[in-house]
């Protein structure tokens, strides 16, 4: 087997990574298997151009990434297995399908004719953090024949688009919850990831600028009395929310108790029952007593 690194290949390799739109950089690896039939793929051994491979991956949105010269120049003899890995696929669960064809060589004779390259078998996996999944598998005698110069043949891929790890179903917002990979759930969505509980509980106000998780809740807007006015701890200006008749801009009243209305002990109401000049000190905030 020859096994053909991507990143060791001549300078002359193209390798186009097009991602698909608000998907990460860099998750998954592309794995592709060809054993080659009766016929072989001369590769660039003659005049310095030669019978090359390319490979193009679409997606249902557009083109995801296309490698050309994918055997590095080399020949691939009847019966060999060769493998080549394109890295930096954002996500395969739109992957589509993958065109293969042959390139052609220049030729000083203009009767030559074209090469033909038989594929025996090949064999297409998605890989990320070693979990991997078959998007397509097949062989044949050949599998099928291509001419070089001529227009590829498109393998469809086997893909029902579920997620292989936790990581794809990451929307980076932590206020709705951490997503996890869970084809077999039944509250999965159709790329088998599932929705966690938000982190913060009832009453609670979720901050999804926090740096630290700590700092993530922090209470909700609550109004425990119901007078209109939200608590001080919950970002309100309620200095009693266990009592509805104290709060800001409430009228004070003279009352026995000193209680105060308004959520602020140093005004109080007015009565002057003896018409003495003075209030009546039943109308002070207990404070000022």
């Amino acid at each position: 087997m020859t096994r053909v690194p991507l990143l060791c290949r001549m300078p002359s390799l193209l390798l186009l990574a097009l991602l698909l739109p608000g998907l990460a950089f860099g998750q998954y690896r592309l794995h592709f298997q060809f054993t080659t039939g009766g016929d072989d793929l001369r590769g660039g051994n003659v005049n310095g151009t030669g019978n090359n491979v390319d490979i193009s991956v679409m997606g249902n949105h557009g083109p995801v990434a296309q490698l050309r010269n994918a055997n590095g120049f080399a020949t691939w003899g009847g019966g060999s297995v060769n493998e080549v890995t394109i890295d930096g696929v954002a996500s395969i669960a739109d992957l589509r399908d993958v065109t293969i064809s042959e390139t052609d060589r220049q030729k000083n004779d203009p009767f030559e004719q074209a090469d033909h390259w038989d594929l025996g078998a090949l064999r297409i996996t998605a890989e990320i953090d070693g979990r991997e999944k078959v998007l397509f598998e097949g062989s044949g005698a050949p599998l099928q024949r291509f001419t070089a110069g001529y227009v590829g043949y498109v393998f469809g891929l086997h893909n029902d688009g579920k997620c292989l790890v936790d990581s794809e179903c990451d929307d980076h917002a932590r206020c709705d919850g951490v997503e996890s990979c869970a084809p077999s759930s039944a509250g999965a969505d159709r790329h088998g990831c599932v929705q966690a509980s938000p982190p913060c509980a009832a009453g609670m106000i979720c901050n999804e600028a926090a740096t630290n998780e700590a700092d993530r809740c922090r209470a909700g807007r609550v109004d425990a009395d119901n007078d209109g006015h939200f608590a001080m701890n919950s970002g309100g200006d309620d200095c009693d929310d266990n009592d509805s008749n104290r709060f800001p801009g409430n009228a004070e009243i003279c009352d026995t108790a000193g209680h105060d209305e308004d959520c602020d002990s140093t005004t109080y109401g007015h009565r002057d029952a003896d018409g003495d000049g003075h209030d009546d000190s039943n109308c002070m905030n207990v404070e000022w007593r």
